[in-house]
């Protein structure tokens, strides 16, 4: 049991790290998650990465995470730009709810798109036996998450399901 919560914190980390600049779209706020350091820690002890592979990763996450920074600040002012049209009453603005709206789209899809590079150049660094484990690891947090929250056209937690496996 305490294997699999570190494989699934290790994997949670991870997708945090690697995902956390597109999925976290509210702008700035508290910290997100385990910092690059204890991420690079856990991968490193879940899947005995090399000094040189630790550094390649932190470089590749630290460069994903900057990138991501300016985007996540634009994101949260056109959000703010949302909330204060819908606020307005009469003086609502629909070109500049419009704009924020097209904005945000695209922001958002250069994030996932940054994210999908990271994610393929952490790949990259691991040996086939690392991946292979990596693989292991996100596909048990999938069926973890799965059964937490609930799998789509299930239901809401604590309500029964007609799926056996759950």
């Amino acid at each position: 049991m305490k294997q699999l919560l570190k494989q699934t914190l290790t994997a949670t980390g991870l997708s945090i790290a690697l995902l956390g600049a597109g999925t976290s779209l509210a702008g700035p706020g508290p910290e997100r998650g385990p910092g690059t350091d204890v991420v690079i820690e856990r991968m490193s002890e879940r899947l005995s990465l090399s000094d040189d592979q630790e550094t390649r990763i932190r470089q590749i996450m630290e460069s994903q995470r900057s990138q991501g920074e300016a985007d996540r600040e634009r994101l949260g002012e056109l959000r703010e730009t949302l909330r204060s049209n819908s606020d307005s009453g009469d003086n609502f603005d629909a070109g500049a709810v419009q704009s924020a709206a097209d904005e945000i789209g695209q922001i958002t899809s250069r994030m996932t798109y940054q994210m999908a590079e990271s994610q393929h150049q952490v790949r990259e660094v691991l040996s086939d036996e690392q991946r292979a484990k990596l693989d292991q690891m996100m596909e048990r947090r999938k069926q973890h998450a799965g059964h937490r929250f609930g799998k789509r056209g299930e239901g809401r937690p604590g309500e029964e399901s007609d799926d056996e496996d759950i």
